[in-house]
């Protein structure tokens, strides 16, 4: 059981459902097959599970093939590791979908599936892949109150499987020793395949949350000193950075400390490796950075794609002059005036953010520079809103619509500049009213103003301006604006 100082129950009703027996026959185990005596607390009459345990397995009651690891003994002797192998969905897939870890115990095989990535593998695949085990355990990326959470199945329970949480005590027990546990950024399939049990913990740099592997194919095309150069480099480095420490690895700490779980329950298969440098995303100057994007995602070829997607995975794209998609009406005056000045573009790598199957038309609005994606049907029509408006003419109104739009004093019409992460909306009491109001105030005094962020310091007029229910299409002139922004 370990050293944990909590007392585990089973209470009537589970202990009938366990057993498959009736409360007439449970009385009868009680009378004659020596089914250990009942307490009471308030919620009625329990068991201490390993006293349940030590009856089932004295009196062979139930086949251990029918239950999960916590009715099963604990080992006389550490159980045989049978080694490890990936599973793939398909033959052609290059990353496995987990690794299947084998044990052998006097009572059967057990099969520790390890998930690689966030997809989650579901029981019937496992026992597919390995047919005829006794019992399959599923670790998972999130914990319980008492370490990583494991999901379970008997082996009898194949067809139709009954999910149960496990205990690592439950699983340590059975196995003899420490469960070796790989945190989530370090389950490399080399690392968990090749690993045996006395091995110490292995240290892995992690594996980044987004692959930058396009990010180095594109570095390596350009002289060193390049901004595109750098500014890869820069982005694969951050992320590495972010990756560098395991949440899990902390989360554990914490929890063996509280004692919670112990180290005769869990060993720790896998920590951080050393690293000479941390990057954070200001230490590249932002020029730099900007410039290097902007050359990414001018290339047309394939691998200026995937380092797009890899920019929009990580941060939405905050080092690109048009980062926030937004959807353009067709039925709106604005969004009529607009598409109609729209001209033919050729597909460059910064529309896979717009139309990643190269089924749309690509336009660009030859007065802003926006790409636009045009589908062939009525699907929604795409764009990439930019995150400052090109232009030094004043602000002349504020347009109501979806999305929201800028005239300015020379009358041209623009979809207002947004920041990566947050979208501009009126009409409610929240943080679009707010970012739009914030935004508007920048742009009255500077139209060329970044796209806006919320924050506590929104006049308080404008604010309430912008939570009122306006008409789609409702024109705010500049007067009014700067009248609410007085209140």
């Amino acid at each position: 059981m370990g050293s944990t100082k909590y007392v585990h129950k089973i209470y009537e009703a589970e202990l009938r459902t366990l057993l498959h027996v009736s409360e007439r026959r449970l009385q009868r185990l009680r009378r004659k097959r020596g089914l250990p005596p009942a307490a009471h607390d308030g919620e009625g009459s329990y068991w201490p599970i390993p006293a349940i345990r030590d009856w089932i397995n004295a009196t062979g009651y139930r086949d251990l093939r029918d239950l999960t690891l916590e009715w099963w003994p604990a080992a006389t002797e550490p159980a045989a590791y049978l080694g490890a192998e990936p599973f793939r969905r398909h033959p052609s897939d290059e990353q496995p979908a987990a690794i299947l870890q084998r044990w052998y115990t006097p009572h059967g095989v057990v099969v520790v599936t390890w998930q690689i990535g966030e997809h989650r593998l579901g029981f019937e695949e496992i026992v597919e892949w390995q047919l005829g085990a006794a019992a399959y355990i599923r670790v998972e990326h999130d914990w319980d109150i008492r370490g990583p959470a494991l999901e379970a199945i008997a082996g009898r329970d194949a067809i139709t499987p009954r999910r149960l949480s496990l205990r690592w005590e439950h699983l340590a027990r059975v196995l003899g020793q420490p469960a070796p546990y790989w945190p989530s950024i370090y389950r490399d399939p080399a690392l968990i395949t090749t690993w045996r049990p006395g091995a110490g913990t292995a240290r892995h740099p992690g594996i980044p949350a987004v692959d930058v592997t396009p990010l180095l194919r594109m570095a390596i095309l350009y002289p060193a000193g390049h901004a595109v150069q750098r500014a890869m480099i820069h982005l694969a480095q951050v992320i590495a950075s972010r990756d560098a420490e395991s949440a899990d690895v902390r989360i554990l700490a914490e929890q063996l400390a509280a004692r919670r779980i112990t180290t005769d329950q869990i060993t720790l298969a896998a920590d951080a490796a050393p690293r000479d440098v941390t990057v954070e995303a200001g230490d590249l100057d932002e020029t730099v950075r900007r410039i290097g994007w902007r050359d990414v995602q001018a290339r047309d070829d394939l691998l200026a794609e995937q380092c797009m997607r890899v920019l929009a995975l990580w941060d939405g794209g905050k080092d690109l002059a048009h980062a926030h998609v937004i959807e353009i009406s067709r039925n709106t005056f604005c969004g009529q005036q607009f598409l109609f000045r729209l001209e033919p573009a050729r597909r460059v790598a910064q529309y896979v953010l717009l139309d990643r199957d190269h089924t749309a038309r690509t336009m660009i609005d030859p007065l802003s520079d926006i790409p636009v994606a045009v589908p062939a049907d009525d699907e929604p029509i795409l764009a990439l809103a930019l995150d400052r408006l090109p232009t030094s003419s004043p602000l002349r109104e504020v347009i109501l619509e979806d999305p929201i739009w800028i005239r300015t004093d020379d009358d041209i019409l623009y979809p207002a500049p947004h920041d990566t992460a947050y979208g501009l909306t009126w009409g409610y009491s929240g943080t679009g009213p707010t970012t739009l109001a914030i935004l508007i105030a920048e742009l009255l005094d500077d139209i060329s103003h970044k796209g806006a962020i919320p924050s506590s310091g929104a006049a308080p007029g404008l604010v309430a301006l912008l939570e009122k229910k306006w008409p789609p299409g409702t024109v705010l002139p500049r007067a009014y604006l700067e009248r609410a922004r007085r209140l």
